[in-house]
C-alpha cells in the first residue's frame, strides 16, 4: 500500500539533452518518468495522494499545437530552455488533470499545486496554490 507519491523532480536545461531512451530530457524528467511511475503505483494506492509539484513557469507557454504535428519535444533547430520547461510544466499540469478526472470515483486524490514566482527569499515570499488543478491548467 502507498499513501503519498509525489513527483518534484526536474530541470530547466539550457542546451537540448536527450536521454538514454531517445526522449528530450526535460520531457523526460517531468512528464514521461512522473507518467510511468504513476501509472505502474495508483494500483497500489488506496485513498492516497498523488501530488506534481508544478511551477507558474508554465505559464509562458501553452501545449504544442498537436493537431500541427508538433510534439511535447522541441527540435533542435528551436530548442529554448525555458520554454521547453514550461511545455514541460504545462504538460505535467495537463496530464494530472486527466488522471484527476479519471480517477476521480477512486479515493486517491490526484493534483498539482504550483510553486508562485518568488521576489527575494524564496521562504519569506514563497506562496504555494493548493487549487484544484482545473484552476490553472487551462488558463494562459
Amino acid at each position: 500500500h502507498i499513501d503519498v507519491l509525489i513527483h518534484n523532480a526536474g530541470a530547466l536545461l539550457n542546451t537540448r539533452q536527450v536521454s538514454p531512451q531517445g526522449i528530450e530530457q526535460t520531457i523526460a524528467s517531468h512528464v514521461v518518468g512522473p507518467f510511468l511511475m504513476t501509472t505502474l503505483l495508483l494500483p497500489l494506492m488506496n485513498g492516497g495522494r498523488v501530488v506534481t509539484v508544478s511551477s507558474g513557469g508554465m505559464y509562458s507557454s501553452g501545449l504544442p499545437a498537436f493537431d500541427k504535428g508538433e510534439t511535447l519535444e522541441m527540435p533542435a533547430h528551436k530548442y529554448g530552455g525555458s520554454k521547453q520547461y514550461a511545455i514541460a510544466k504545462r504538460a505535467q499540469v495537463t496530464l494530472t488533470e486527466m488522471w484527476a478526472t479519471a480517477r476521480a470515483a477512486d479515493r486517491v486524490r490526484i493534483d498539482a499545486p504550483r510553486l508562485g514566482r518568488h521576489s527575494g527569499s524564496a521562504r519569506k515570499h514563497s506562496r504555494v496554490s493548493t487549487s484544484n488543478c482545473t484552476n490553472f491548467a487551462n488558463s494562459e
